[in-house]
């Protein structure tokens, strides 16, 4: 009966042992494909901020390129209503001269 009992506890003692070393091996494997999820997501995380960065570094140029668009076609009419001035006050000018003479 003695050597029962000692073989029934070494039994028990094998068993816990080798579900010790399960339940670590299974610990193991799981951080180990959590570390792996990180990654994957870290990954995915950094290209998808890397291409939001590019689509706005894009709207930004293609506002600068509109802005730049409408002040010059303003400075193009500013430009000739100056113009078109400068040429009727010439007139003027030539008129007064003419009127002297």
């Amino acid at each position: 009966m003695d050597l029962l009992k000692i073989g029934l506890i070494a039994v028990l003692a094998a068993a816990l042992v080798a579900g010790l070393i399960y339940v670590r091996h299974a610990a193991q494997r799981a951080v180990s494909q959590a570390r792996t999820e990180a990654e994957k997501i870290l990954g995915e995380a950094k290209r998808e901020s890397e291409a939001r960065l590019r689509e706005a570094d894009l709207a930004a140029k293609e506002k600068l390129l509109q802005a730049r668009g409408e002040f010059e076609k303003a400075s193009r009419k500013r430009r000739g209503e100056h113009d078109k001035f400068e040429r009727r006050l010439t007139q003027r000018e030539d008129n007064l001269d003419q009127r002297i003479k």
